[in-house]
């Protein structure tokens, strides 16, 4: 698209050398004709080209309001920006390991069972077209293990990336390595789902939470997850939140 922007910007420098040309040559009143009428050829033509490819004042705006949320930089959680949950909806509590090590948020279950466990964003709710993105460094798992989001309180109607029973129930990925997620909160619409996995393929989904009385809202309180199932152990890592603002 920046591409096809240039050549129509490139290709209308010889036209405007054309006319200037013209109207050195041209009388007072003809210079003043000329001149407002390449002004107006000029206002339609940027309109058209704003019109075709979207304004470059919106295209930096949007960039503008993206801002990197947490890289874990600190020794320790930064309690300003987050809240640890339990999330799981077993009886059982956290995983075993979930604190900030070595520049990630380290997640693990280290011993065969239910657990799970939500980073949530402190004090925040997304509004529509507003997103978070965040990479998933998938070390290692067995049994059912999964990364996923908790929307409004819920983490148990979705999975990102993992297994749980079966392939298509842990989500859209079962690699390991570094996966890229980002979620677009679309209101009523529910959630847009972004994976790219460490293969380079990309997957997108829309989920909606809806169990247990749980609909899709115009707003989300949103939180990283990472669980287990009675018989899973896993290992992953996270790194690089960014949230963007409409």
């Amino acid at each position: 698209m920046y591409h096809q922007r240039n050549l129509l910007i490139v290709g209308l420098v010889p036209l405007f050398i054309f006319f200037l040309k013209k109207v050195i040559n041209m009388n007072i009143k003809k210079k003043i004709g000329m001149v407002l009428g390449l002004l107006l050829m000029i206002s339609l033509g940027t309109s058209s080209l704003l019109n075709s490819y979207g304004t470059v004042t919106t295209t930096f705006t949007v960039v503008s309001k993206c801002e990197i949320y947490d890289d874990f930089s600190t020794e320790t959680l930064n309690n300003d920006k987050w809240t640890e949950v339990i999330a799981t909806d077993m009886g059982t509590g956290m995983l075993d390991e979930h604190y900030v090590i070595d520049g990630i948020y380290h997640t693990a279950q280290v011993n065969i069972g239910d657990g799970g466990t939500a980073l949530v964003v402190k004090n925040r709710t997304f509004k529509i077209n507003e997103s978070i993105e965040y990479d998933v460094n998938y070390i290692s798992g067995q049994g059912n293990r999964i990364s996923t989001g908790m929307f409004n309180g819920d983490a148990y109607t979705t999975a990102f990336l993992g297994w749980w029973n079966t392939l298509s129930d842990g989500g859209n990925s079962n690699e390991y390595g570094v996966h890229h997620v980002k979620l677009t909160f679309l209101g009523m619409d529910g959630i847009k789902v972004e994976l790219n996995r460490p293969n380079g393929d990309y997957h997108t989904s829309i989920t909606v939470p809806s169990k247990w009385g749980y609909a899709p809202a115009e707003e989300y309180t949103f939180g990283i997850v990472t669980r287990t199932g009675h018989n899973g152990l896993v290992h992953m890592d996270y790194d690089n939140i960014v949230i963007c603002k409409s």
